[in-house]
């Protein structure tokens, strides 16, 4: 539990810290190099919402499914919605830093 909040907070933290300083549109998805995709860039906040939705919802439905045929369920179902939150989290930092900044930056 200790790990999986920490994930969703530092998804929260380092979405009200970027938010101010993100252009109204930013990449999603990238193809050769170039940005094919753009959303709104309150989509920054989806990322805490989707690591709570792991957690609720989609945890029970894995702990159900291995705990038929393992003996560690329990144990196995934390790491797995602990590694997809971490996935989630690496997500959004990535989208953060391959942002381009608001306003151009001069060389010199």
């Amino acid at each position: 539990m200790l790990t999986w909040t920490t994930i969703t907070v530092l998804c929260l933290i380092i979405g009200t810290l970027s938010y101010s300083k993100l252009p109204t549109e930013i990449p999603v998805q990238w193809s050769k190099g170039a940005s094919t995709s753009l959303v709104n860039k309150n989509w920054i906040f989806i990322c805490p919402v989707i690591c709570i939705l792991i957690r609720y919802l989609l945890k029970p439905l894995i702990y159900v499914k291995l705990q038929m045929n393992n003996y560690y369920g329990e144990i196995i179902t934390e790491y797995l919605t602990n590694y997809m939150c971490f996935i989630v989290l690496s997500v959004e930092f990535f989208s953060i830093l391959f942002t381009p900044p608001k306003t151009p930056r001069k060389i010199f």
